[in-house]
């Protein structure tokens, strides 16, 4: 209501000194853009400001959950405010992505995964600045002499450190996953080159999964912790033999399209061993029976792949393999060969129209028999035999019968 006023007569002035109405329009609403954009970024900025103090406040509030994590069975303190603060931000961007997509509608749907997508990026580098944080005091630490405190300062940040990079490889392995999953729901229903590729794509993403595992198996534990399996490392190791065991399950399936049959069945027989150690791992473990049903699944599938893959190797020995895709007859013509037919929907069960067949143009003199000759029987032996017979002796034309 203040600016309004300036505005009008600034316009005034500009039309009195012969100034185009249109130019003066334009000029005036570039101007309005520019003050707009300025007003919003120093807006922006007071929020910025606003939301940073308030997230100071809360995270050195008293009694909330900022001020210790949870590492392994053990309760670490968390002294640094700005690691309790990017402890909260990482919190408020979980709650953010993990929110359910029911209130948006198929055309926000893209939008709303761009935004998650977003959100996702922001997580992670929180979770980098987090571990620089604790990094940077680690450091300090190093640098000073050796003594009680000193040395329980140490234990207590490198805990702290394994904590922030346990749950930053947790959540790209449960996105990796989600991924992965939607792939092999994908995979299932296509075809031919479409499929040999989907099946290399996700055994890549299985590969990056399975360093991710054995990155978590491979965090340090903590003090009094040294060489002792607690639950954190059983369940880390179990996930470990299941990423290996899906891996090699799905490279068995690429040496199998390549044609490679003894390689392949040797890295199925290694998948179903992996799995069913997953399997019993798992089991042991305090984890949701989901995943150990998955895994009982798993194996299923591998067996049900072992003999595709040693029927495949049979039809490849009998040299009938390739027919199955070239051949394109129907099923009434190909009952006696290993010909499945092509894949998806045509597998040619009927000619529809049905095919021609070549008979007689004509009944040769009116043999109407003929048409209902099958097969001609070969009487070419009979005649040779004859033909012998009439060339013995020198009467032997006389000798016809």
């Amino acid at each position: 209501h203040l600016i309004a006023p300036v505005l009008q007569y600034c316009q005034y002035e500009l039309q009195e000194g012969g100034e185009n109405e249109a130019k003066v329009l334009a000029l005036m609403q570039e101007q309005q853009l520019n003050a707009e954009h300025e007003v919003s970024a120093v807006l922006k900025a007071k929020l910025d400001g606003i939301r940073g103090e308030a997230r100071r406040e809360q995270a050195n509030k008293s009694g909330t959950k900022y001020g210790s994590v949870v590492y392994r069975g053990s309760t670490v303190p968390v002294n640094s405010e700005g690691l309790r603060v990017a402890l909260l931000r990482i919190d408020e961007l979980l709650s953010v992505i993990k929110g359910g997509d029911d209130n948006f509608s198929d055309k926000d749907q893209k939008a709303r995964k761009e935004s998650k997508d977003a959100n996702f990026v922001s997580l992670l580098s929180v979770y980098d600045e987090a571990m620089d944080i604790v990094s940077s005091d680690l450091q300090e630490l190093n640098s000073m002499a050796s003594g009680q405190q000193v040395n329980a300062e140490k234990v207590t940040h490198q805990s702290l450190l394994g904590y922030i990079q346990y749950n930053k490889t947790s959540c790209l392995m449960e996105r990796n996953e989600r991924m992965v999953n939607e792939l092999r729901e994908k995979e299932k229903a296509l075809y031919g080159d479409e499929k040999v590729k989907r099946v290399e794509e996700i055994s890549h993403l299985y590969d990056a999964l399975l360093q991710d595992a054995r990155e978590v198996a491979n965090l340090p534990s903590p003090e009094g912790l040294d060489g002792i399996e607690d639950e954190f490392a059983l369940v880390a190791n179990a996930h470990v033999l299941r990423f290996r065991a899906l891996r090699c399950y799905f490279v068995s399936r690429m040496y199998a399209n390549n044609g490679k049959f003894k390689e392949s069945l040797a890295l199925s027989d290694h998948a179903l061993s992996l799995a069913n150690q997953a399997a019993e791992e798992l089991g042991a473990c305090e984890v949701p029976s989901s995943l150990v049903d998955s895994t009982v699944q798993l194996e299923s599938e591998i067996k049900s792949s072992i003999c595709r893959t040693k029927a495949s190797a049979y039809l490849a020995k009998a040299g009938k393999a390739s027919a199955s895709s070239t051949s394109g007859r129907s099923l009434l013509h190909r009952l006696d060969d290993f010909d499945a037919g092509e894949e998806g929907e045509r597998y040619n069960l009927a000619s529809v129209p049905p095919a021609l067949q070549p008979i007689p143009c004509k009944p040769a003199f009116f043999d109407i028999a003929l048409n209902h000759v099958g097969d001609i029987p070969d009487l070419q032996h009979h005649i040779d035999a004859h033909h012998q017979q009439s060339k013995g002796g020198f009467l032997g034309w006389f000798r016809r019968s």
